[in-house]
């Protein structure tokens, strides 16, 4: 419906549904929907900042781990490969609760998802790409690089998405 003046009474103009029109109503509400669209809309930098940069010193410490394993793979090294496979979602996760800490939640689920799918996904992908044999021999280089790259790419699109939300109320800094 429309809040153009219907008709006249009494007490002034009214709508159509018979409240009193109010111009300046009109214009606060159009302000604020000018406001909301612009809040969607505006990159929050300081949010990317801290989950990509935790994303990032996760990658290096993933790295790190996988690179100081040169290329074995026995119970020795079991602990650096673990890291390898876990360090960049844990970065992104302690990145998104330093940025948005009442987003614990989604920040949990999404980080795990994110840790268990890579690894289905980087399997799949070595196996489509080299048998079961070749992949052995490598130690699965493929595997471990591929789970990798996967969570680097997907760590800094999450990054950017939660950076263009609208940030928490709880997680503005304080005006005084």
């Amino acid at each position: 419906m429309s809040d153009k003046p219907h008709m006249v009474s009494e007490q002034g103009p009214t709508t159509k549904t018979g409240r009193p029109f109010d111009s300046t109503a009109r214009r606060r509400s159009d302000s604020n929907r000018q406001r909301r669209l612009q809040a969607v809309g505006r990159f929050h930098w300081r949010t990317f900042a801290f989950m990509f940069g935790a994303l990032v010193l996760g990658a290096a410490w993933a790295a790190y781990n996988y690179y100081s394993t040169g290329g074995i793979r026995n119970d020795t090294v079991l602990r650096p490969l673990v890291w390898t496979i876990f360090a960049i979602p844990f970065g992104l996760f302690l990145g998104w609760l330093l940025a948005r800490r009442s987003e614990w939640g989604q920040a949990t689920f999404i980080c795990f998802c994110l840790y268990f799918f890579s690894i289905f996904i980087a399997a799949r992908i070595e196996s489509l790409l080299v048998t079961t044999e070749q992949a052995t021999a490598m130690g699965h280089a493929l595997y471990f690089q591929t789970v990798m790259i996967l969570q680097i790419i997907v760590g800094a699109g999450l990054a950017g998405w939660r950076a263009l939300a609208p940030v928490p109320v709880e997680n503005r800094p304080s005006e005084s």
